[in-house]
Parts: C-alpha cells; sequence; structure tokens
C-alpha cells in the first residue's frame, strides 16, 4: 500500500499482475526515493503499477526455495546443495520442479488448493514442456552481479585484455592473430 498521493487512482483496486517477492526490495527503494541498482536487486518496482502506470507483465513468476534445513524432505536429495525446488507460474498453471524426480503440475483455475498433482498425466505433458522452457530460459538469463553495475561494465570495464596480457577463448596464438586481424579495421 502506497499513501502517496500518486496511488489515488489505484487506491482500492486489485491488480492481478504476476509478480516476485523479489520484486519488493526495489518498490521499497524506490518508494524512499532510491536509484534501484539493478545489478544487486533482481526485481523491478511496482510503484509505477501502483501509480497507475502500465508495465509490461510477466509472462510468468518464478519462485526458489531451499529445503535443506527441512529434515522431513531432506530424503528428496541426496545432499545440502542439491535441495532446491523451483516453482514456475503463468497465472493458471503452476510446475514444481525438484532435481531427480518427476515435475508436479497444479491447474489454479479448477484447483486452487492445489490438491490434484497432474504431473504424471500424459494429457499434460505439453503444459509441462512450455513451462519447462519456460524456467530454462529464466535459469540462463543474467540474474545479478551484486558488484558491478551495466554502466560501469561498459564505460570501465569492458575493454581488450590485451592490456592485461590474457586472452580467455582462444585455443592457440594463430587463433588470436587471426581474431585481432578481423578486429583492425577495413580501409574503404
Amino acid at each position: 500500500m502506497d499513501p502517496s498521493k500518486d496511488a489515488e487512482a489505484t487506491r482500492g483496486q486489485v491488480i492481478t499482475d504476476l509478480t516476485e517477492a523479489i520484486d519488493l526490495a526495489p518498490t521499497f527503494v524506490e518508494y524512499f526515493g532510491g536509484k534501484v541498482p539493478d545489478h544487486i536487486l533482481e526485481g523491478r518496482s511496482l510503484l509505477p503499477s501502483l501509480h497507475g502506470k502500465t508495465i509490461p507483465p510477466r509472462a510468468y513468476a518464478i519462485s526458489e526455495y531451499d529445503y535443506s534445513t527441512r529434515a522431513h524432505l531432506r530424503h528428496l536429495s541426496p545432499n545440502a546443495k542439491s535441495c532446491l525446488l523451483t516453482m514456475v507460474f503463468d497465472g493458471r498453471w503452476k510446475m514444481i520442479w525438484v532435481e531427480g524426480h518427476r515435475p508436479m503440475l497444479f491447474d489454479l483455475e479448477t484447483d486452487p488448493d492445489e490438491f490434484v498433482d497432474l504431473g504424471a498425466n500424459e494429457k499434460y505433458a505439453n503444459e509441462i514442456t512450455r513451462l519447462s522452457s519456460a524456467m530454462f530460459d529464466w535459469s540462463r538469463r543474467q540474474h545479478n552481479r551484486v558488484t558491478l553495475s551495466d554502466e560501469k561494465i561498459d564505460t570501465h570495464m569492458c575493454h581488450d585484455d590485451a592490456v592485461e596480457g590474457v586472452y580467455l577463448g582462444f585455443w592457440d596464438e594463430d587463433e588470436l592473430a587471426a581474431w585481432k586481424a578481423e578486429q583492425e579495421p577495413k580501409p574503404e
């Protein structure tokens, strides 16, 4: 709830856009006048939505849960480092993934209390494939860097490694020389 006058237009409304818990910290930072350090905080501020502005909706929400301290769940995974449950939700379908087990799937439209796990039912294989693809896409994205902003990387850090004498990604000197030749400006 935003007590400011900027939120008058949405006061009393229910906004059903998908959000994640990681959206709260950026919202609080922005509310108190700070600049959201998006290289540290992964979520996005909800203030524009609270102030009646349209923000692109999420196609799905992701949640991770570390159950390593839950004795009754430890049998699901071989060690503490592998005790991770990941959930993806698109507003109707919710899939829960625990490594080494089949996915759990719930249709919250017809089963809002999540009593009926549809994950083993072949009839819903397309939903599992679709949500698995969304989770895989999410897992490959940059989440955070913690110490360096994109601006600092672009303006101060992204330069030719030759200054330090270290090149990564080249097999040998010949491959490096060929790459360097490609980088030189071509006469017009």
